[in-house]
């Protein structure tokens, strides 16, 4: 059943990737990952892929180990080393895709990075990516020329908060950080309300987002003695959940949840 199926995971993802393995019962293909003396990358898989349907697993973010930069390289020399091994198709799982939020030039001579990396990533050789929740659908899809499988956790985050709706007999509000999360948060809320047939509510925090600050200023939408879902796309320092949780309870909700997929 799986003769024709290779599945690696860089080393920063081979956790998550022995996981993914196990579930569809085999174990990850073998492969070398090291750095020279220099710092240059080198990837190789130790097993034969030609005409094999390949998938690499390696999800793009920094962490305490190694950059996003980093893990990208190393990335984009594996897929070249498959594609050069006649792997017949090679598709990328990248459970947080990197370069995500540069999709648009907003000022002049803005860097648009997130088709910049799509070009890269299909110039060595990738036949198709598979993400989650990424920031934005729409571009991403755009941007590139092959496949891409754009999955979202949604449903299992529908499942999780059935027990708190069950226990809690108040107002549930869905709460976006942004004007430019909304439909996120209404797509939520849609899914909420189909599932459990309960209203909820929708609202909104009103933010002002520059090079040099993030300031929550009010909340669009009535969260008094009400239970609040902030869901957001992706989380990076902290500060604007910090300040929606913050601005949240000064609007006297009685209890406030965060849920992101990144």
């Amino acid at each position: 059943m799986h003769d024709n199926l290779k599945v690696f995971a860089l080393n920063s993802s081979k956790i998550f990737g022995e996981k993914v393995a196990s579930s569809i019962g085999i174990k990850l293909t073998k492969h070398e990952e090291k750095l020279f003396s220099d710092g240059e990358a080198f990837c190789a898989s130790l097993e034969n892929v030609r005409g094999k349907d390949v998938f690499v697993i390696q999800s793009l973010y920094s962490d305490d180990k190694e950059t996003i930069n980093s893990k990208l390289i190393k990335l984009l020399i594996f897929i070249g080393s498959l594609k050069d091994a006649s792997a017949e198709r090679i598709t990328i799982v990248l459970p947080y895709m990197c370069y995500g939020r540069q999709d648009r030039k907003i000022r002049p001579r803005n860097p648009i990075s997130t088709k910049y990396i799509a070009k890269v990533i299909e110039s060595v050789g990738t036949s198709r990516i598979l993400t989650i929740d990424c920031h934005n659908p729409t571009s991403i899809q755009s941007c590139y020329s092959i496949c891409t499988d754009l999955l979202e956790a949604n449903v299992l985050f529908v499942e999780h908060f059935k027990k708190y709706l069950d226990e809690f007999k108040g107002d549930l509000v869905i709460m976006s950080p942004d004007v430019g999360g909304l439909s996120r948060a209404r797509k939520f809320r849609n899914m909420m309300e189909n599932k459990f047939n309960k209203k909820i509510d929708l609202a909104c925090v009103d933010k002002i987002h520059n090079d040099e600050f993030i300031q929550a200023n009010d909340v669009m939408g009535d969260v008094r003695g009400k239970r609040v879902i902030i869901i957001d796309d992706m989380i990076s320092s902290g500060l604007t959940i910090h300040q929606c949780v913050e601005i949240a309870i000064s609007k006297k909700a009685i209890d406030v949840m965060v849920i992101t997929a990144a």
